[in-house]
């Protein structure tokens, strides 16, 4: 049977896909956008010989006129209105879809039979609770704390590959992605290589994190099917976690909008192409929708399906997402410094 924790991943996914897709769209149809660019980058960087005449002469159009800013600064950017607006749309949408369903016939099945279940694990609950009432409330203590210390050892393998599948991909997304710059920035009039290539990377990676975590549900329904070993399948997990720390050498390679002055482009380190750029960050995008839902569908599979044990369990890998996320953050601020570390030979 498929997982039930599929739906809820691939969900996140399409949420980002979306938002990637609006802002890349946002950003296309703002003129704004092309001309903060240009002057920030490719302003001073070529001659008018390079067939960027006209492209300048826009972009610093407001400066040159009167010597100050013109009143295009206070210009309303449609674009960015739209990509506002468009949150409470879709918000919109989502409450009258989410009314819509529980008016449904089918809605009602599945919640009368999920009360039903509640009912059924309430009886089993107080059962329990009174056969352990006669053994002492020193027993039942002790109970509750083997019943922890055995769940952390029965998920640790999962857990902790989606502690550090989320510890790489937070180091390096987005404070390291969103310095990645084309090859041919501001040599080419394609805005796909200018002020497009960041967005169109949010998109490559939610894309492909899209796909991991759709491919993930078949692969896994497949292991079992085949009598793969859980515990075999946790370790494999967890070994591919690990695997994603070869992606903080392999972004310091990639070609980044502070690569010019960088230690590593003065040695020739850099690599000048944005086919390796796209492939690694598809990969890693990749590797990490798989990871994080192979992991989160495969940890409560280990456990019995109680709801106390299922809640620790939640509780605890709950807790290594948040620690993960806060450490990630933390630990992007020396991995930008060494990666764009520069000298003064």
């Amino acid at each position: 049977s498929n997982m039930s924790i599929a739906p809820l991943m691939n969900g996140l996914a399409i949420g980002g896909l979306l938002i990637a897709i609006l802002n890349f769209a946002t950003s296309a149809g703002s003129k704004m956008e092309e001309t903060h660019f240009w002057n920030l980058y490719c302003g001073a960087e070529h001659d008018d010989t390079d067939g960027f005449t006209e492209r300048r002469e826009d972009a610093t159009m407001a400066v040159t006129s009167t010597g100050t800013k013109s009143c295009d600064t206070y210009t309303i950017n449609w674009g960015a209105f739209a990509y506002f607006i468009s949150s409470f749309v879709i918000l919109g949408v989502t409450i009258l879809c989410y009314w819509v369903l529980r008016k449904l016939p089918i809605t009602a099945y599945y919640v009368k039979l999920a009360q039903e279940d509640c009912q059924n694990e309430r009886n089993n609950d107080s059962t329990t609770t009174s056969t352990t009432t006669t053994n002492g409330n020193n027993g039942d203590t002790d109970n509750t704390a083997v019943n922890i210390s055995t769940i952390w050892n029965t998920i640790k393998y999962p857990t902790l590959a989606i502690f550090f599948s989320l510890l790489v991909i937070l180091t390096l997304f987005p404070a390291w992605t969103l310095k990645l710059a084309s090859n041919s920035k501001c040599t080419s009039r394609n805005r796909i290589h200018n002020d497009l290539f960041i967005p169109m990377t949010i998109i490559i990676f939610n894309v492909f994190d899209l796909l991991g975590r759709i491919v993930a549900g078949y692969f896994y329904s497949t292991f079992l099917e085949d009598g793969c070993n859980v515990n075999v399948v946790s370790k494999r997990l967890f070994y591919g976690s690990l695997v994603m720390f070869l992606f903080l050498p392999l972004f310091m390679l990639c070609h980044t909008s502070s690569s010019s002055s960088s230690f590593l482009q003065q040695h020739h380190f850099i690599i000048q192409s944005d086919i390796y750029t796209l492939a690694l960050l598809s990969i890693m995008a990749f590797a990490n929708g798989a990871l994080l839902t192979l992991s989160f569908s495969h940890g409560p599979r280990l456990l019995p399906p109680q709801k106390h044990v299922q809640e620790l369990a939640s509780m605890i890998m709950n807790f290594v997402v948040a620690f993960a996320a806060l450490l990630g953050s933390l630990c992007s601020f020396p991995y930008v410094w060494i990666a764009a570390f520069k000298t003064s030979v």
